[in-house]
């Protein structure tokens, strides 16, 4: 089986650089084929630059510009690479590899993975305080000021 031809056309913002194919070229399952079917009519890359494509404009499979290959066929690129596993290791790849660029360029060494990390609270994490950050145990009662502590409203 012989790798389908990339066609000719022009790039979009979000396709990948022939540095970033060059890294992850060897990662990318080939395509499967049995002799008595068609061949692959298209290139791996172009799979992966449309499906960074969708990421990144958040545009439905169905409007996938007609430059790329059909959706159907994208999608199931997709779904296949999603499910073993071959789209995590990409993204893992590329951003390690944008996290060692980044500090080199900036003179420094920099760990492909952090060494360590902040965690804010989130929406949910009120700490001690209740809701609306008053005291647990003192509710609003109505429009008009505030219900005594353990009071029965009539």
């Amino acid at each position: 089986m012989s790798m389908p031809n990339r066609p000719n056309r022009r790039s979009y913002p979000s396709d990948l650089t022939d540095e970033e194919w060059d890294i992850i070229a060897d990662m990318i399952p080939v395509p499967f084929w049995r002799p008595t079917l068609q061949e692959p009519l298209h290139h791996p890359r172009e799979m992966l630059d449309a499906i960074r494509y969708r990421t990144r404009t958040g545009c439905s499979w169905r409007l996938l510009p007609h430059d790329f290959p059909p959706w159907q066929t994208v999608y199931r690129y997709f779904a296949l690479w999603r499910d073993d596993g071959t789209v995590d290791l990409v993204h893992d790849t590329l951003r390690d590899e944008v996290r060692t660029r980044s500090k080199r360029r900036a003179g420094g060494t920099r760990e492909a993975t952090p060494s360590a990390g902040i965690v804010e609270p989130g929406p949910g994490d009120l700490g001690q305080r209740g809701q609306k950050g008053r005291p647990p145990g003192e509710r609003r009662s109505g429009r008009h000021g505030r219900q005594e502590q353990g009071a029965v409203a009539a």
